[in-house]
């Protein structure tokens, strides 16, 4: 459910199954070189299926990345592993020439400098099935490019390969964070009244004045939140902004109960919070633009940390998304202060 494109890929594999239906079908002299092609496009997705199944942490297939700083260049990786951190490109049969296959590289080489997975910096690997030239092999390899080369598809020496290959390499290696980032949506979400309370009649009352509350109480009332957000910060340091904490204060001022004021305060002595003018982040990594203060200072605070972010304000996951950034994220359902 977690790997986006697999449902694209699956229409690519229908679509080529059809493709030889309609071709069989067809008395015509260009059959056997319609299907010499059909079937390279079926061996390279079987191809590209084997290596997702093969290699860990897989989030997508048939995945484009592009970054703002790199206008019109644009990678299309087949499989993405490691959480992010591994770009893989597959290579299963002999249709792509030594000059193709090094400009694709020099494409992913100059975009992977602009895109930050978990704040790291992905590393490429080309995967081939079948005869590797021997040049472009220490081509790529001369251009920090990891190289694969198995003799078929179907063997099982894939994976010993990527499992020694996962190993020898830390940059591969998906990070188990020990703290995550709270942002002002978490941070109510955790305090509210909603989320703790009983979902009652008074509850009711509360959310009848508007249709956002009414959604939260109908979906707290299908599954708790805390059983999903609980889980994913328990034993793990708790991290926010300046900002944000004074933005939180503020609203438990203006708009909490009773209740949510004491979880408030025993929240509040639960996290560590960072200064953003202190906020120290790899020279290398480049402002994130279009994101407003309190923004801002989630994004520096997670990534001075190398550490996930909790919230539900998808739209900043988008802007980060579309920046080049993809950090570890928690999208959670928004919940409101109640007043209880």
């Amino acid at each position: 459910p977690s790997v986006t494109g697999k449902d694209a890929l699956l229409r690519r594999v229908r679509n080529e199954s059809e493709n030889v239906v309609d071709v069989l079908r067809e008395d015509s002299a260009e059959n056997a070189v319609k299907l010499e092609g059909i079937q390279n496009n079926i061996v390279g997705l079987i191809a590209e299926i084997e290596v997702a199944l093969t290699f860990p942490g897989i989030v997508g297939v048939g995945t484009k990345f592009r970054s703002p700083r790199l206008p019109g260049v644009v990678a299309h990786m087949d499989v993405v592993a490691c959480g992010g951190l591994l770009w893989i490109e597959v290579k299963a049969s002999k249709r792509s020439s030594v000059a193709e296959i090094q400009r694709q590289a020099e494409i992913y080489i100059s975009l992977r400098q602009e895109i930050w997975c978990r704040w790291k910096n992905p590393t490429v690997c080309f995967v081939f099935f079948g005869e590797l030239d021997g040049t472009l092999r220490l081509w790529l390899e001369d251009h920090h490019i990891e190289v694969i080369s198995l003799p078929t598809i179907h063997t099982d020496s894939l994976d010993s390969i990527a499992d020694s290959l996962i190993h020898s390499c830390t940059d591969f290696t998906i990070p188990s964070s020990s703290c995550v980032v709270l942002d002002v949506f978490s941070i109510c979400a955790l305090i509210s009244q909603l989320s703790h309370g009983d979902l009652d009649i008074e509850m009711e009352a509360w959310a009848s004045s508007n249709e956002h509350w009414t959604l939260s109480l109908q979906e707290e009332r299908a599954e708790r939140l805390l059983t999903k957000l609980l889980p994913f910060i328990e034993s793990k340091q708790l991290y926010t902004s300046d900002l944000v904490l004074n933005r939180c204060q503020f609203l438990v001022e203006q708009s909490a109960g009773s209740c949510e004021r004491q979880r408030w305060e025993a929240l509040k002595d639960s996290i560590i919070v960072i200064p953003v003018e202190n906020v120290s982040v790899d020279n290398h990594m480049p402002a994130c633009e279009h994101l407003n203060d309190l923004q801002n200072s989630i994004f520096l605070a997670a990534a001075s940390k190398q550490a996930p972010i909790v919230t539900s304000n998808s739209r900043f996951v988008r802007t980060l998304n579309n920046q080049g950034f993809f950090p570890s994220v928690m999208i959670h359902r928004p919940r409101w202060l109640t007043g209880k």
